[in-house]
């Protein structure tokens, strides 16, 4: 079942489609997160956070739209509103205004193994050490653009950036791979 089914059955009630639309994205929201703050521990409370506001506000999204970006940006906003705040985000009991039913109530507790998830995903490997070694910026214009296969256009609307901006970065940060490899 891809995304755009489990929304509308989400958007019927259905608890499970919930459940499997977190299996599906768990991951890619998680390595997404984890390029923020670099700490496994804080990578999993974020993801979980940005879940919980995907659950709350999942009704409002309009399907005509891309579910991908759409939870990326969930995520990015969490993350820099993390950032800016430093503070630990507890994983306490979370209200929907509407049925009343907490979000511990809605998905399955499955143990987050970040550290797994990532040498999957090959951090292991050399070009990744060098990847962690650009700014911000480019990190996250490679990951979105190689490992989750977004545009030039989606990763410019998701991170709020121009895509001349986005190309630029992802020219710039292929140019300091490059360079990195031809040193080793």
């Amino acid at each position: 079942m891809d995304n755009q089914d489990l929304i509308i059955k989400i958007k019927q009630g259905d608890n499970e489609a919930f459940n499997l639309l977190v299996k599906n994205n768990l991951t890619m929201i998680l390595n997404f997160v984890y390029r923020f703050v670099y700490d496994v521990n804080l990578a999993e409370d974020i993801t979980q956070e940005t879940f919980i506001k995907i659950w709350k506000n999942i009704k409002k999204f309009d399907e005509s739209k891309n579910l991908k970006t759409w939870m990326f940006t969930i995520a990015k906003n969490t993350a820099i509103d993390f950032i800016r705040k430093k503070k630990i985000i507890p994983f306490s009991s979370f209200e929907n205004n509407e049925t009343n039913d907490t979000f511990i109530d809605q998905i399955q507790d499955e143990k987050i193994n970040l550290i797994e998830e990532i040498i999957k995903d090959d951090q292991s490997s050399q070009l990744s050490k060098y990847i962690t070694q650009l700014n911000t910026n480019q990190q996250l214009v490679i990951y979105l653009y190689y490992y989750e296969k977004m545009s030039f256009r989606e990763i410019a609307e998701l991170l709020n950036i121009s895509i001349n901006t986005i190309k630029s970065q992802h020219l710039r940060a292929i140019a300091s791979l490059r360079q990195r490899v031809k040193l080793q």
